[in-house]
């Protein structure tokens, strides 16, 4: 499920722009808001947040589909943004014609490998900040040794073993 309508991407760009790039028979699209075009770039552009989000371990697509407020608008800004470089990039641009005709699209993508990084959250997103964050506690056994001192010998696969 995309987490922004065609609608919403209308808001955001001129539908003029939208009508012309989801058509393919060279005459502008009279209703784009239909397009199954611009209805794919949406899924695509959804599914590309999706996969940033779970590889930071901080949000599930129910989390996403749960947000409200200013954070559901920056997910759907997030989203007409990308979806809107994949309708450019759909018509075979070059880079640098793609880079003038949807400049959003690097800072969308930017904002994704900063999800993907854990340097963003979403305000409003349950345990958000803390989801996929290792907590670690120093735990000792009875001799007063701490587990902790014996780094090495804990992780012989990461280390190797020696062979002598």
């Amino acid at each position: 499920m995309a987490y922004a309508s065609a609608s919403d991407l209308l808001l955001r760009y001129d539908s003029r722009r939208v009508a012309d790039l989801v058509s393919d028979s060279g005459e502008r699209s009279s209703n784009p808001s239909t397009s199954l075009v611009l209805l794919a770039a949406l899924d695509d552009a959804s599914g590309a947040i999706d996969s940033a989000c779970r590889a930071a371990q901080r949000y599930l697509s129910s989390d996403l589909s749960s947000l409200t407020g200013s954070s559901l608008a920056l997910l759907k800004r997030l989203t007409c943004d990308l979806a809107f470089s994949y309708l450019v990039a759909r018509r075979g641009y070059s880079a640098n014609d793609q880079r003038v005709m949807a400049p959003q699209a690097q800072s969308a993508n930017e904002m994704l490998e900063m999800l993907r990084r854990g340097e963003r959250i979403f305000d409003d997103a349950t345990d958000a900040a803390s989801a996929g964050v290792t907590v670690f506690t120093d735990r000792t056994v009875t001799s007063g040794f701490s587990t902790q001192l014996d780094l090495v010998g804990r992780c012989s696969r990461l280390f190797g073993e020696r062979n002598s």
